[in-house]
């Protein structure tokens, strides 16, 4: 079942996904923010399917579990930092519970080709995929996005 909410469609997957996505459109009014990361196709669609369920980075984010993070899927890596890519499209909205390292184990779940020490396991959980035709700005690390920039 699709639900638009001022031109961004959300697919529900059951009552407690519907349930979910009602809380994120009472508490986010279209002018307020939303924190985003940009991940580069297919690692934002496999999120939305709930195929990735881990997210691989050097660097452990300043979230808060309760945190909602929008997850923004660009055609291209941006290694340098504040590089941006204007071709990125909102796919899902996540909630990071846990940050932890990353260990062998974990290849499949992050859906990685490689495994190194050092790096940090995102556990990504309450995913609610994302359908929209919308372009946003892709940048480095973690970011603010207007939600009024999702419609």
């Amino acid at each position: 079942m699709r639900t638009a909410y001022r031109g961004v469609k959300f697919f529900h997957f059951g009552e407690l996904a519907s349930s979910l996505l009602s809380c994120v459109i009472q508490f986010f009014p279209m002018d307020k923010y939303i924190n985003a990361i940009s991940i580069v196709c297919p690692g934002g669609t496999r999120i939305a399917t709930g195929e990735k369920t881990l997210k691989v980075r050097r660097w452990e984010p300043d979230l808060d579990p309760a945190d909602d993070l929008l997850i923004v899927e660009n055609k291209r890596f941006l290694h340098k930092a504040g590089e941006e890519d204007e071709t990125g499209r909102p796919v899902a909205i996540v909630k990071v519970a846990f940050v932890r390292p990353f260990v062998p184990s974990d290849m499949k779940a992050a859906c990685a080709n490689y495994f190194e020490e050092g790096w940090f396991a995102w556990e990504l959980t309450q995913v609610r995929p994302v359908q929209s035709d919308t372009t946003v700005r892709a940048t480095t690390g973690i970011y603010r996005i207007k939600l009024a920039e999702l419609l």
